[in-house]
């Protein structure tokens, strides 16, 4: 039961709009923090995911995250005027490629967590 309520928790929470977030901010601003926030976000549930073995639930929320992003853009009207800004891919291409980019930092801490339950699960057994 603490699994799933976790799951759901993690699926809700990846369904903010990340990548709409950072494309937002990077168009409005010029800034790259929108980025940062989708990576780091998104690298830390993946974590908890990892650790909690929930990662059902990473993989349905990261689909969800660009899902709900990809409406965000076609509903704001967005996409027609964005398409100058991000060249050579257009809005709904740098969707789908930040989407993806995105797996890299997520496999890392899927790696990096994997890890730390390995060592953590070694000084319980030696114990």
């Amino acid at each position: 039961m603490k699994r799933v309520v976790l799951s759901i928790f993690i699926i809700v929470l990846f369904c903010f709009p990340y990548s709409y977030y950072a494309m937002l901010t990077d168009y409005k601003h010029s800034s790259m923090i929108g980025y940062v926030v989708f990576i780091v976000a998104t690298a830390l549930l993946t974590g908890i995911g990892n650790l909690t073995k929930c990662l059902p639930a990473v993989l349905i929320g990261t689909f969800a995250s660009a899902c709900i992003s990809y409406y965000f853009l076609g509903v704001h009207g967005e996409s027609g005027r964005w398409d100058g800004y991000f060249k050579p891919f257009g809005s709904n291409g740098v969707i789908v490629i930040v989407t993806i980019l995105n797996l890299i930092p997520q496999f890392i801490a899927f790696k990096v967590t994997s890890h730390w339950k390995k060592k953590i699960n070694d000084k319980k057994t030696a114990l």
